[in-house]
């Protein structure tokens, strides 16, 4: 597998696109993990061929993790994709979707020239699709909100979405390949949302190859000194803080 980072920002920030990961396994096929209010743009700038994605998993129904949703689905209708689109989500996905798309683009559902199939994620309840293999599992966040784990061909990683670990996530996470892990604050503990002490941890405790930062608070991610001194006290772990259009291979 590969991942592709589209966007990493929060929802406020004014430099970088909310969070949004595009995946590809060796069969090159695709998802795209959360689309925000901005991600759909990105998605289209770094997508190698954004007509072929297959799926697209929404951890949770905040409109910086969502609310592109309608704005990517427009631009395939005008790119004339035929293609049947794969999106995953939590209870609500189809209902919210429409009425998203309906509220931004009135009558445009009816008009798509390509089929949208909507699964609802349950956590800890496998998904096979294609030749991914999807673990939702909860994080802790202010609404329910399911990271994902996504296994290939012997390779995995995992999506926080955003919350703080739910305490059964380490039974699932032993030596993933990537943890892609929100981290809102340096060291302050936000409710709902994690930091990066608490990521190195985890990557620690789950002996993780490779740990990606994103999602970081707009005023964390321009403290330069205290990132830079947390990085570097960084227990052997192997950190990345990616920028749009980062690629990691697994």
């Amino acid at each position: 597998m590969f991942v592709l980072f589209c966007g990493v920002g929060e929802a406020f920030d004014e430099n970088l696109t909310n969070t949004s990961i595009l995946v590809f396994n060796k069969q090159q096929e695709s998802l795209l993990l959360d689309c925000g209010f901005t991600a759909a743009t990105n998605y289209w700038k770094y997508a190698p061929h954004p007509l072929d994605l297959d799926g697209l998993y929404i951890s949770h129904l905040h409109g910086d993790h969502f609310l592109g949703t309608s704005l990517l689905l427009l631009r395939f209708y005008e790119e004339q994709r035929t293609k049947e689109l794969h999106i995953f989500g939590p209870a609500g996905i189809k209902e919210k979707t429409l009425q998203a798309l309906e509220l931004a683009y009135p009558k445009i559902k009816d008009k798509l020239p390509f089929s949208i199939v909507f699964t609802e994620t349950c956590s800890e309840q496998e998904i096979n699709f294609k030749n991914f293999t999807l673990l939702p599992l909860t994080s802790i966040h202010a609404i329910p909100s399911l990271g994902v784990k996504i296994s290939s061909q012997g390779k995995t990683l995992y999506y926080s979405g955003d919350g703080q670990p739910d305490s059964n996530l380490l039974n699932h996470l032993k030596e993933v390949d990537l943890l892609i892990l929100e981290t809102y604050k340096a060291t302050q503990e936000v409710p709902g949302h994690s930091s990066i002490t608490s990521a190195l941890h985890l990557a620690k405790t789950c002996q993780a190859k490779e740990l990606a930062l994103v999602h970081l608070n707009r005023d964390t991610r321009k403290d330069s000194q205290t990132l830079f001194q947390i990085l570097q006290n960084n227990q052997g772990i192997k950190v990345l803080l990616p920028a749009p259009g980062t690629i990691c291979w697994l």
